[in-house]
């Protein structure tokens, strides 16, 4: 079952426990609607913002990233191991 984007939106708040995090979400949110992006597309982006967002806990904001390697150990955390990637075999 996929999440509607209202839904997405609804649940930033619960899901993502630092409030500037939220505030930078909700910003970036408003910026894709204003330049005239599709609901999925914004969508699919809120929703990857909120996971690196969980992945980076309450005490960190996201203004707080300085360096690739912070952004690519969120990024490495979603491959997955070859025995549970069909795509893979």
């Amino acid at each position: 079952m996929t999440v509607r984007l209202f839904t997405t939106i609804r649940n930033i708040e619960k899901v993502v426990s630092n409030e500037e995090n939220v505030k930078i979400i909700l910003q970036f949110f408003e910026f894709m609607k204003k330049i005239g992006t599709s609901e999925r597309y914004q969508n699919n982006n809120l929703k990857a913002i909120i996971a690196y967002c969980k992945f980076l806990g309450p005490s960190n904001t996201s203004d707080q990233i300085k360096s690739k390697s912070e952004i690519t150990s969120f990024l490495d955390s979603k491959i997955k191991a070859i025995e549970q990637d069909p795509d893979k075999l």
